[in-house]
């Protein structure tokens, strides 16, 4: 198994207060870009797993008090288990955590199905939608579709598609890219800022690239890493 190390702890207590609402969320990302076998077993040593035909639900031993659930979309063509490392740290940290299985891998086809399945999850407060690439934007579309459905939103490598303009949402949103990402540039990240909810954050992380949201191998079109630091969080309005 490849060791991998933590290359940027982007968010490991992101809070924002909008109307008393608590939100809390832990993005870790990780520096092993080469091709792994990964399952969310290897990772269960304080968590909980159950999978369903459409979603791979993690259950802390000792979940915190926030009352937060974190929903993640993969990215297109990528299997779930990709991003076994990411949730798992984030179930670690407290967090019940909810993968979203996607027909063909493809969440396109299947945009709301997060939000169709919360009432067959665990009960919580809120819930965070986050997504990669693809799969990021497929969140927003299943947050512009349900916005009551959420509390929060969380992009990697990615952006609201146009006919998905939340620009009129107050809901607390973050925002990271890499800079050496050429899948999701940041140009293309920001020119969609004016589709964002007015509420958001970006947080950028020099030197890293598309594939190391998740740990899926390189990927065709992909910029080259290098090593990476951790920008400012910036908050635009």
């Amino acid at each position: 198994m490849c060791e991998f190390t933590t290359f940027a702890k982007v968010v490991s207590s992101f809070i924002m207060k909008v109307h008393h609402l608590l939100f809390i969320t832990l993005i870790t990302l990780v520096s092993c870009s080469k091709e792994t076998n990964y399952e969310f077993e290897d990772f269960d040593a304080e968590i909980t797993i159950e999978e369903t035909r459409k979603y791979i639900q993690l259950s802390p031993d000792e979940p915190n008090n926030s009352g937060t659930g974190f929903m993640f979309y993969p990215g297109g063509l990528v299997e779930p288990a990709a991003y076994s490392p990411l949730m798992a740290l984030i179930a670690n940290a407290g967090y019940y955590v909810v993968v979203i299985k996607m027909p063909s891998d493809l969440a396109v086809f299947a945009p709301n199905r997060g939000t169709n399945q919360i009432d067959k999850l665990i009960e919580v407060e809120r819930w965070v939608i986050s997504g990669h690439s693809l799969g990021g934007v497929m969140a927003a579309k299943a947050v512009y579709n349900k916005p009551r459905s959420y509390g929060g939103l969380v992009f990697l490598a990615s952006y609201p598609a146009k006919g998905n303009n939340l620009s009129s949402l107050i809901l607390p949103t973050l925002s990271i890219y890499a800079s050496a990402d050429s899948i999701s540039t940041f140009a293309e990240i920001n020119a969609a800022s004016e589709r964002m909810p007015e509420d958001f954050t970006y947080y950028g992380i020099e030197g890293g690239n598309h594939a190391q949201f998740g740990s899926y191998g390189l990927q065709n079109g992909d910029g080259t890493a290098t090593p990476v630091t951790v920008g400012t969080p910036t908050a635009l309005t």
